[in-house]
């Protein structure tokens, strides 16, 4: 398959009552997308038009697959859509244990390899050790990875994600942003995700797409965009300073997050830096390393100096001077010595 059928080509247009939907994409073939706009910009509906549950005119090609070509007179039906759907709500089946639930579409529908798939999906999501537990004492956290898993263990050649984590707290939200990063590395499927919270855009996002009133204002690289529009994190509670050297190779350097399960893991962003899962002091004038992603199969690692002492405790931001140059998604790893 060529680079070119790999791409999503997304053209819609809709119109209902005041709202008017009219956007015209070309997304990547891998990766998480985000879908990013205030509420009534036409966010859900464009994943309900991917999923043919809304009619739109227009042509929507997945994969190299038409789903929709108006012209044609082509509307696949949203069963024959080769695609998983994560709504705000779980929708599990609450008289069914976890893996019951995820056995329930395998079980009825003749597809090779569908069981690997749905072994490889619990582990992906971290949720092997919930198989035996009953649905309603599940966490929202936990009960969105298990959504997710059954999505997945489906195959899809597209998988839509509506603000999954809108209903959950910020603890549960913390809980299940780690395995939401993971799915960079362990999908090769394109991933479209919406939020309105501009922390799960910095997280998450490999591309963006800015919507208003039913129109594309911005889509493109989510850091060249998060820099070019200046956005910005939605609370910043302190403020340190820190610089970076040796960064000879920032030109090279992609956005991608690279996965680190690790107690002090920082995403970071030009001119502000996300703290999660840390609790604990960095110490003054402590030497760092940063691990980035250089090449599809290599990290760069790069020193970093935190001129200041400072306590933080989840989830506070802090400020960071990077150069404009660097690329804007790091992984930051704290010398080990300083977290022992």
């Amino acid at each position: 398959m060529t680079a070119q059928e790999q791409n999503l080509e997304i053209r819609l247009s809709l119109s209902r009552d005041a709202f008017h939907l009219e956007v015209d994409l070309r997304l990547p073939g891998s990766g998480i997308t985000v879908l990013f706009g205030p509420s009534g910009s036409g966010k859900t509906t464009i994943l309900r038009c991917l999923a043919g549950l809304d009619r739109a005119d227009g042509r929507v090609v997945i994969g190299g697959q038409i789903w929709q070509d108006t012209t044609k007179g082509i509307h696949l039906p949203t069963w024959q859509r080769d695609l998983g759907y994560v709504f705000q709500e779980s929708s599990l089946f609450e008289h069914l244990d976890v893996q019951r639930n995820l056995n329930y579409g395998i079980d009825r529908i003749k597809k090779p390899g569908l069981a690997e798939s749905l072994d490889q999906a619990i582990d992906l999501l971290g949720i092997r050790h919930l198989l035996s537990r009953p649905v309603d004492g599940l966490s929202g956290g936990e009960r969105q990875r298990v959504a997710i898993a059954r999505a997945l263990a489906m195959q899809p050649k597209l998988l839509l994600l509506d603000e999954p984590l809108a209903s959950l707290d910020q603890n549960r939200k913390q809980e299940i942003l780690p395995w939401l990063e993971g799915l960079h590395q362990g999908l090769s499927i394109p991933i479209i995700y919406v939020t309105h919270s501009r922390d799960e855009l910095a997280r998450l996002a490999d591309h963006l797409v800015i919507l208003e009133d039913g129109h594309v204002r911005a889509s493109g690289p989510a850091g060249t965009l998060m820099q070019t529009l200046g956005l910005r994190s939605e609370t910043v509670l302190k403020i340190a300073f820190s610089t970076i050297d040796s960064l000879e190779k920032a030109q090279q350097l992609s956005h991608q997050i690279v996965a680190l399960n690790l107690a002090a893991c920082v995403n970071i962003i030009p001119g502000i830096t996300s703290i999660y899962r840390w609790d604990g002091e960095i110490q003054s004038s402590t030497e760092c390393l940063m691990m980035m992603k250089t090449t599809p199969s290599g990290f760069e690692q790069l020193k970093a100096w935190l001129p200041t002492q400072h306590p933080y405790n989840c989830p506070e931001l802090i400020s960071v001077d990077i150069s404009d140059g660097l690329a804007p998604y790091l992984r930051w790893l704290h010398d080990s010595n300083t977290t022992s």
